[in-house]
């Protein structure tokens, strides 16, 4: 919601006026000082306190969102402790300690199940007391998080305990020069969870995360989803299409500029016969069943 402070508070004290919300998304919002009795952050408070039936939130691109006003909204959540879905991103000024704060509450909500985070900020860079996330989750999206190799790594290990995740999305990353990490979280994936959607779209990765990526696709049966555009994996990529046509329930492969140009599209037709799956060849947003004449 994007308007004045005064307008936010009229908006916030009309929402508190009904405690049966079970879905929230609210952005834009000036949180100020947590102080303030009758500012923005207080108000929230206050309704997230009374939202007692309240299982998904949304928060994101707020100002004034300061260390102490999320931990008092963290203490509202686990009061309540409903919620099933989080997400959390684009907020002015966050960084490692709001995520510390963040992630300490999410594992005190019994029911949650999927997180989504964007961060401009390193989200984490020090060994957490616990494991990072919930070992329940079943989806977890982490976009714009610029994490580093240290981070990875105990994302890593956080990932091969949570036996229950069926999402994981890395997007929009720089990981060029962070290869051991993510080769690290590649492997972790490998163990314990039966994935169904992967998505690395637009994580700058090179050509050393293909033989991981093979082991993963060999081990992964449950995969339907594969998302590997905007990669600099174009010279290994079609030692990816074996281990992908391999998986029976595949739906969805998209490939997208990771590409060159004189590539052989004959194995892709492959991939598509055997399995009757959807390619995005990289590139060109084309199904190749409209290359195939179907």
């Amino acid at each position: 919601y994007s308007g004045s402070v005064e307008s936010q508070r009229r908006l916030l004290a009309a929402l508190k006026s009904h405690s049966n919300w079970k879905r929230l998304c609210l952005s834009h919002l000036d949180m100020g000082e947590p102080a303030e009795g009758d500012g923005v952050a207080s108000l929230l408070i206050s309704l997230l306190q009374g939202a007692n039936v309240l299982t998904d939130l949304g928060l994101e691109h707020c100002t004034n969102l300061r260390p102490g006003v999320l931990s008092l909204i963290c203490s509202a959540l686990v009061q309540v402790g409903m919620l099933k879905s989080i997400k959390f991103g684009f907020n002015e000024n966050v960084g490692a300690h709001h995520m510390d704060i963040l992630l300490a509450s999410l594992r005190r909500l019994p029911f949650v199940k999927k997180v989504s985070l964007r961060f401009t900020d390193p989200p984490f860079c020090h060994k957490p007391p616990e494991p990072l996330f919930p070992y329940s989750l079943t989806e977890l999206n982490l976009l714009d998080c610029h994490l580093k190799t240290e981070s990875l790594e105990l994302l890593a290990r956080a990932l091969e305990l949570m036996t229950c995740l069926r999402k994981f999305t890395l997007r929009h990353m720089d990981f060029g020069s962070e290869m051991a990490g993510v080769i690290a979280v590649v492997r972790a994936l490998c163990r314990g969870c039966s994935l169904e959607h992967l998505d690395l779209f637009d994580c700058r990765m090179t050509v050393a995360v293909c033989s991981p990526l093979r082991i993963l696709f060999s081990k992964q049966v449950s995969l339907r989803t594969v998302h590997l555009g905007n990669n600099d994996i174009a010279s290994e990529l079609l030692s990816l299409v074996d281990p992908l046509a391999r998986l029976n329930r595949l739906a969805i492969v998209f490939l997208g500029n990771s590409w060159t140009r004189d590539c052989d599209f004959t194995p892709f037709f492959s991939l598509y016969t055997r399995n009757a799956v959807k390619v995005a060849l990289p590139g060109r947003v084309t199904w190749l069943e409209e290359l195939s004449g179907d």
